[in-house]
């Protein structure tokens, strides 16, 4: 009598590729039940790992200090039974390379061994963001007149307060664009009733007899 052949091959797969959020998933079929697992991603900077069946069984998962490894373990004991399914979602950030890469991937069992486990594409490639100053990742943007200014620039530091690009209407000390100051009265006052009498004296109405000695 024949014996029933068995799939015991253990495989990864990225899926659910985002790179306009910056995520993927890593989809694992298992036929031996998991401990433990460690890689690292070549490419980006790691923001979060979460969710799959690493956060059903209650894994403890933690990122290193420069964001590019990720360690999964139980502080139980707990295994991820086989089966197949999401193992962990992953968002990523800070893209310096036109691939993004899992390396170094080592998973064990609960007897501290590690498993063999395959990947076929371990990479995927994404598309590098410049800024208006040709800095990778960088914050620059174009302005309001088409300008490329640092990132915490005015949007409309280019535009003058008639609203024209580059124009050099400003404010004048009255408040009034382009007034060149035409509302102050001779004492200095914004839209005050101070004038001049014949002498050049500068005077208000109810002086009127002085200002006219």
């Amino acid at each position: 009598q024949g014996c029933l052949e068995t799939n015991l091959t253990n495989t990864l797969e990225i899926i659910d590729i985002n790179p306009d959020v910056g995520s993927f998933s890593l989809y694992m079929n298992n036929a031996t039940s998991v401990a433990g697992f460690l890689f690292s991603i070549e490419g980006a900077e790691v923001s979060s790992a979460s969710g799959g069946s690493a956060e059903e069984y209650g894994f403890h998962m933690s990122i290193n200090s420069d964001s590019t490894t990720i360690l999964g373990f139980s502080l139980i004991g707990a295994v991820i039974s086989s089966g197949s399914g999401v193992l962990i979602d992953i968002a990523y950030h800070n893209t310096f390379d036109e691939f993004i890469c899992l390396n170094d991937i080592i998973f064990s069992d609960q007897d501290a061994s590690q498993i063999d486990i395959e990947i076929e594409e371990p990479c995927f490639e994404v598309e590098l963001y410049y800024d208006c100053f040709g800095e990778l990742n960088g914050n620059a943007f174009i302005d309001n007149c088409g300008v490329c200014v640092s990132e915490n620039s005015d949007p409309d530091e280019n535009i003058d307060c008639n609203g024209d690009c580059f124009g050099d209407a400003v404010v004048d000390e009255c408040g009034v664009c382009n007034g060149n100051n035409i509302d102050q009265d001779c004492n200095g006052d914004c839209f005050g009733d101070a004038y001049q009498d014949s002498w050049g004296e500068c005077c208000y109405e109810p002086d009127l007899d002085i200002c006219n000695q």
